[in-house]
């Protein structure tokens, strides 16, 4: 899941995901007054075109230097930073952020967990952490229909060790006193049905306020 693989991923199609904000995103961010935002794996800059054009400042980080040419080359109305960064690496941009929006974004375990609180450390006092990740239920079905599928010299699986990467309730675990657990919950995905994940069915969605 390096920056090889994703440029890769995004180097197969002129254009991988819909074109819409993700529908988490919407539900839970329209009524929040804009302030400074870090979208991180932010692909192709749907989200971060959202916010931006709703008055938000975005920071928007993506670890494949493919989809941060291509999300500038899409243009904005607002205010963006494209930024191409290896957040588990390089550690997030410079903070606070009212917002760090993290959708969908695979970020593998580590012992300490050091990247992981280096990102909840840049959420300002009164920010917001927004993490919304696939129905691990989801994944699995479609693991299964992809390994049945698959000719016998194709890959059977493209993406992470499910084992291997953050899932909500191990950010939510490490959230401290300072936090409030606003929601941690499975819900219908709202989604358009066209461009890469359309096959999801839930998201679960963290939303975690710091005092």
């Amino acid at each position: 899941m390096d920056e090889d693989f994703w440029n890769a991923r995004y180097d197969e199609d002129d254009r991988v995901w819909s074109g819409d904000p993700n529908g988490a995103l919407v539900d839970e961010m329209t009524d929040v007054a804009p302030g400074r935002a870090l979208d991180l794996g932010s692909g192709e800059g749907d989200d971060a075109r959202w916010l931006a054009a709703r008055g938000w400042e975005v920071t928007a980080v993506d670890i494949s230097s493919v989809a941060i040419d291509r999300a500038r080359a899409l243009g904005a109305a607002g205010s963006i930073t494209w930024e191409r960064r290896d957040v588990a690496v390089d550690g997030p941009p410079s903070g606070p952020f009212d917002l760090v929006s993290m959708q969908y974004f695979p970020m593998m375990r580590v012992e300490g967990d050091g990247p992981m609180r280096a990102l909840l450390d840049v959420v300002a006092p009164g920010g917001t952490l927004l993490w919304v990740a696939h129905d691990m239920t989801d994944i699995h079905r479609h693991q299964a229909e992809h390994a049945a599928n698959a000719a016998d010299d194709e890959p059977r699986w493209r993406g992470p060790d499910l084992d291997s990467i953050y899932h909500t309730d191990h950010v939510a675990a490490l959230l401290g006193d300072e936090w409030a657990v606003v929601r941690n919950e499975l819900r219908p995905r709202r989604h358009s049905g066209v461009g890469g994940g359309a096959h999801h069915v839930n998201d679960v969605v963290l939303r975690a306020a710091r005092a």
